[in-house]
């Protein structure tokens, strides 16, 4: 039980450590596709990219407060229903 926790805990491990070897070119690519987000937008619609960058920096914290009230109500949901499965 124990060695298979080990070899377990061991290959998450090694599969983290290969992700953040990878991040650098994640991060990169990630850049280059909201550059071409960016400007498709602002071809389709007339926003600047300089003005769709304030929007976004003004206005990122609301997104992140609902997400996460999302996440919290979600979880909630889940652990109520695993309780009524137990109790019932």
């Amino acid at each position: 039980m124990v060695a298979g926790i080990s070899i377990i805990l061991f290959s998450l491990y090694a599969e983290l450590a290969t992700l953040s070897k990878d991040l650098p070119l994640f991060e990169k690519k990630a850049e280059e596709k909201l550059g071409q987000v960016h400007s498709l937008f602002e071809k389709t619609s007339g926003v600047t990219v300089a003005e769709q960058k304030d929007w976004l920096e003004k206005n990122y914290s609301k997104g992140f407060t609902a997400g996460s009230d999302v996440v919290k109500n979600l979880l909630l949901s889940i652990s109520h229903g695993i309780e009524l499965f137990v109790f019932v």
